[in-house]
């Protein structure tokens, strides 16, 4: 509040926002539109402010500005009474219906099924002078004039919700309004069988083939028996078993096998591989005639699941690739390397020692230095610089020859590592570019910004101040300012996407920076 009086007397030309009015509203400052109303004769009051504070839930403040519009649209309305309606306040929804007569329902009622508040829909629904046969039912409504499409509810949020008395209540009264699009899909995914059975039985239109498959990815046993006992049997039939596989469900997988006509791919073998689901593996192996390929293996290896990976040697033929190994080093997991190195023969590439270094594994990195030919790429002590594996960087440096690039140290600045940083400036030559201090910036590293600025010569770009403004780092772009004034900083606040930020800086400067509020920076902004 003192800030908004301060801004609002000391600077000429300083209007007020309809934004700022509208920000008071939905969050209930009445002291500040209070203050408004006394001392500025300039500021508008328009229907948005309204909605503002329907949308904050301030019934009383909504009342109270209502009375200082002229007028409101009749498109404004429906969306006072839409915004009321979806959170499930009655009284103000009434309160609006009782502003115009032609106030059309359709998205109040959206609202108020999409979060569940059911008495609110009936009551919307039970409107005979809003909601008539002509206006809800099979036939068009006219509105000053123009052909309003017939009224369909979208149970699909509803069912997200699991808003099953609603759901219920609709369907029981209402069925030929509801659109299921989906809805029964997404309630078997959730397991909600009360409502899969509720849609189903109801006889509205769904998609038995899609929610199968939903509840049959989402391990839901009973809802898979129930769809598949009361739906045509042609319609059920897909890659249930890979989805099951894939997803560790053996109860399902096992069902299905025993119960119906589903094939499945090696995507199961693969899939339950890559998920650790080493049973269900097994299972498939003994009963089903698919197989697998590579993928399970690397996939296995990757994971670090030594036992699946001896196992799938031992029982299966289809082997694996370099990725195993490359995998098995990037993740950290020494005992699978070893393995793999004396017991099969695909070896791996410079990804394994890239990935490894990236990673932080310097174990892994030494023993591949010492029994693997293939060596790395410059991508490795970059990757361990952008993580700020200090250690991997000081062994790849004395016992490596591909060096780095500039990446290195401007990923190690963009993610505040700023030991890494000063240990490439003092110890490697490839140096940085613009996008370290820009990267610090836009992350809000003002310690590694000032750094960078003091001590490299790369300087950076009116990114770095636009960024931190975004951002919301404050502290960053006032350095800039201060330290590049041919920056302009009123253009980076100008610019920014988030019209909020320009006021949330304004009054940052003005509590931690008084000298520089006072440098006119508040003012242009304020004029603009």
């Amino acid at each position: 509040m003192e800030l908004v009086e301060l801004l609002c007397t000391s600077f000429n030309g300083c209007y007020v926002p309809t934004s700022v009015v509208e920000e008071a509203a939905k969050f209930g400052r009445t002291e500040v539109l209070q203050w408004l109303v006394d001392t500025r004769a300039d500021v508008r009051w328009t229907d948005r402010e309204v909605a503002a504070a329907i949308r904050g839930g301030h019934f009383e403040l909504a009342k109270w500005m209502k009375e200082r519009v002229n007028t409101a649209a009749v498109v404004m309305l429906e969306r006072w009474a839409a915004t009321a309606a979806g959170k499930g306040n009655l009284d103000m929804l009434k309160w609006v219906c009782s502003l115009s007569a032609v106030v059309y329902p359709r998205n109040a009622v959206y609202e108020a099924v999409d979060n569940g508040h059911l008495q609110v829909v009936k009551w919307i629904l039970s409107q005979p002078d809003r909601n008539s046969q002509e206006d809800f039912g099979m036939d068009t409504l006219e509105l000053d004039g123009v052909a309003m499409p017939q009224l369909q509810i979208d149970l699909y949020r509803a069912t997200t919700g699991g808003h099953f008395e609603l759901l219920e209540w609709l369907i029981c009264f209402h069925a030929d309004k509801c659109r299921v699009n989906g809805a029964d899909i997404e309630a078997a995914q959730n397991g909600r069988f009360d409502i899969v059975r509720l849609f189903y039985e109801s006889g509205v239109e769904c998609c038995p083939e899609r929610a199968f498959s939903s509840a049959v990815a989402g391990g839901h046993l009973d809802i898979v028996k129930w769809l598949y006992a009361h739906q045509p049997k042609e319609l059920l039939h897909g890659q249930a078993i890979d989805l099951a596989a894939r997803n560790g469900f053996l109860d399902i997988v096992k069902w299905l096998h025993e119960n119906t006509s589903e094939g499945c791919t090696t995507f199961a073998m693969d899939s339950a591989a890559e998920n650790d689901h080493f049973d269900v593996v097994q299972w498939l192996h003994k009963h089903r005639p698919a197989g697998c390929t590579n993928v399970a293996m690397d996939s296995a290896a990757g994971k670090g699941d030594l036992d699946l990976v001896k196992w799938l040697h031992a029982n299966r033929k289809e082997s694996c690739s370099p990725d195993a190994m490359n995998l098995a080093a990037g993740n950290g997991h020494l005992e699978v390397v070893i393995w793999l190195h004396e017991n099969r023969h695909e070896g791996c590439t410079t990804d394994a020692m890239d990935k490894a270094a990236a990673n932080g594994h310097l174990d892994v990195v030494i023993w591949l230095q010492h029994n693997r030919a293939e060596g790395c790429t410059t991508a490795a002590m970059n990757g361990a610089a952008a993580n700020g594996h200090l250690k991997v960087l000081e062994w790849l440096h004395v016992n490596r020859s591909e060096g780095c690039t500039a990446r290195a140290m401007n990923e190690a600045a963009r993610n505040n590592k700023l030991q890494v940083v000063l240990w490439l400036d003092a110890h490697r030559t490839e140096g940085c570019t613009i996008a370290a201090i820009d990267g610090a910036a836009e992350r809000g590293h003002l310690e590694i910004v000032q750094w960078l600025d003091y001590h490299r010569h790369e300087g950076c770009t009116t990114a770095a101040m636009e960024s931190a403004v975004l951002g919301g780092h404050f502290d960053v772009a006032l350095w800039i300012y201060k330290r590049h004034p041919e920056y302009d900083i009123a253009d980076a606040l100008r610019i920014c996407p988030i019209p909020h930020r320009r006021w949330e800086f304004v009054e940052w400067v003005y509590l931690y920076d008084p000298i520089v509020f006072e440098l006119s920076i508040a003012e242009r902004l304020c004029i603009e």
